[in-house]
């Protein structure tokens, strides 16, 4: 997809003004070049695809198989030409290995919409975009999908092979690194590790950080650039021996910095006490991907899970729970935006997962 600049021309009515039906001919007229005078001020130069030539046949371009989820498939098929609309994409599905094919719901037609129009205009392609959704998890599926326009040009049917994603795991081949807080008084593991930071710089692809009972007092962002390997996260773990809690010093800080880190998980551990939690990314930057946090607290924090980076790739989110520091929903503080609290789990990029999370 070309991302050319195309100018199109805005003529927004006039704030505060509206038509009568006592309005003099003179009067419309008056009414409409003022907002021709105003809208030429307010001309927007749109970002996004410059269309094609207009035809009523089609021209099958592009198939794109967008990353999946643990029970959705997503497809994108770029054409050229149906300017009149009449074309369609049909969609079946089978798991593999099965005879019978089921019908899932035909492609949506996009055609050159302008969208974002209030902060960022910007048009879209030519294209079918389509799912199939409620599919089982780690499973390879069938999809055939059948293009058709009256005009002609339609190809044969495609026939596509996709699996969806399993839940994320640990590798069970790991070590296990035992991690306490500074100043932990009971009884410790041999080989044991004092504070987080220790124990991650010694980690591997494939290990797990077993956090103990306690407080881990970060002071200041602690900024994680070690990854895992495919199917060797390395794991935050949690709820050994009771609540492993890692807390900052206030809403200056973030807690995690992990931007450039892939393939974490985080389990059963609370967050508190910071400006954000993990920040995941950043526009135009980095961005983590395969990131997982399970059944973990975060609060009294601004931002809990936090991206804005494209590069963010097949997170999962779940099961979570997540307070910030507003103390009620509304009224809302109208000193700042949001305020003092803003988002639980903002994130950009394909292929999320983010379920069962209670946030507030």
């Amino acid at each position: 997809m070309k991302d050319e600049q195309a100018r199109i021309v805005h003529l927004p009515i006039p704030p505060r003004l509206s038509v009568s039906r006592g309005f003099s001919g003179w009067a419309g007229i008056l009414f409409f070049a003022g907002a021709l005078l105003w809208g030429q001020s307010r001309w927007t130069e749109v970002r996004g695809v410059e269309p094609g030539p207009k035809m009523d046949g089609i021209q099958a371009g592009e198939l794109i198989v967008d990353p999946p989820t643990l029970e959705n498939l997503g497809f994108r098929w770029y054409i050229q030409g149906d300017s009149n609309r009449n074309a369609s994409v049909e969609v079946f599905y089978r798991k593999s290995g099965a005879r019978q094919w089921s019908r899932a719901l035909p492609m949506l037609r996009v055609h050159h919409e302008v969208i974002n129009q209030d902060y960022g205009p910007y048009r879209v392609g030519n294209l079918f975009a389509g799912s199939v959704m409620f599919l089982e998890p780690g499973s390879n599926y069938e999809v055939k999908l059948v293009m058709q326009d009256p005009d002609g040009g339609a190809p044969p049917p495609r026939l596509l092979q996709v699996t969806t994603r399993a839940e994320p795991r640990p590798f069970e081949g790991g070590r296990e690194l035992q991690v306490y807080p500074f100043g932990y008084q009971g009884t410790r593991l041999p080989g044991s590790y004092d504070g987080i930071r220790a124990a991650y710089e010694a980690a591997q692809p494939g290990d797990t950080l077993l956090l103990h009972t306690g407080i881990y007092s970060i002071d200041q962002t602690f900024t994680l650039t070690k990854s895992g390997l495919p199917g060797k996260p390395i794991r935050f773990r949690g709820g050994i021996d009771g609540g492993a809690i890692i807390e900052g010093p206030g809403y200056d800080v973030d807690l995690f910095d992990i931007r450039a880190a892939d393939r974490l998980i985080f389990e059963n551990l609370t967050f508190r006490r910071a400006r954000t939690a993990l920040l995941a990314g950043t526009k135009d930057e980095a961005g983590a991907s395969h990131l997982t946090v399970r059944r973990c607290r975060i609060e009294n924090v601004i931002y809990g899970i936090n991206s804005t980076s494209e590069q963010s790739e097949d997170w999962y989110i779940a099961d979570n729970v997540i307070v910030g520091t507003n103390p009620t929903w509304f009224p809302r503080p109208q000193r700042a935006y949001m305020s003092p609290s803003h988002t639980g789990i903002n994130v950009y990029g394909r292929g999320h997962v983010v379920a069962h999370n209670r946030i507030s």
